[in-house]
This record gives C-alpha cells, sequence and structure tokens, in this order.
C-alpha cells in the first residue's frame, strides 16, 4: 500500500462533508433542546442537557475545522 503525504480529498470535499456533520449535529442539538421540554423526569434532563452542551461543542469544532480547511486552501 502506496503511502501519502498529503490529504486526497479536495477543499470542496472536505468543506461538504463538514457541512454536512454540521447539519447532523445541529439536528441532534434540535432533538435534545426539544427533549429539554417535554421529559418529565430532572434525572433524565440532566443526561440531555450534558448531551446537548457536547453537540454545541462539536458545532464549534466542526466551525473551527471548516475555518481552517478555508484558510489552509485560501478562499
Amino acid at each position: 500500500m502506496k503511502k501519502t503525504t498529503g490529504c486526497t480529498m479536495s477543499k470542496q470535499a472536505i468543506i461538504a462533508d463538514l457541512d454536512e456533520g454540521l447539519k447532523a449535529e445541529y439536528r441532534a442539538l434540535d432533538l435534545c433542546n426539544f427533549l429539554l421540554t417535554t421529559l418529565p423526569d430532572e434525572a433524565d434532563k440532566k443526561v440531555i442537557a450534558r448531551i446537548a452542551k457536547d453537540e454545541e461543542r462539536h458545532i464549534e469544532i466542526a466551525k473551527e475545522l471548516k475555518n481552517e480547511i478555508i484558510n489552509f486552501y485560501g478562499h
């Protein structure tokens, strides 16, 4: 197997993948926020709140990665 030293994906492909990931993260966050308004059990709400916080962090990371790719490849 031949080793590669660089990324074999194009800028557009990487950004498209990150955009798809962001959509999924936003959907997960929306679901968490919905569940927080509908779940009656406080223990369940605490778990969902932690998951929502994770989703918010995932969104931040994906946005940062997207900016890094844009800066690396240029606008």
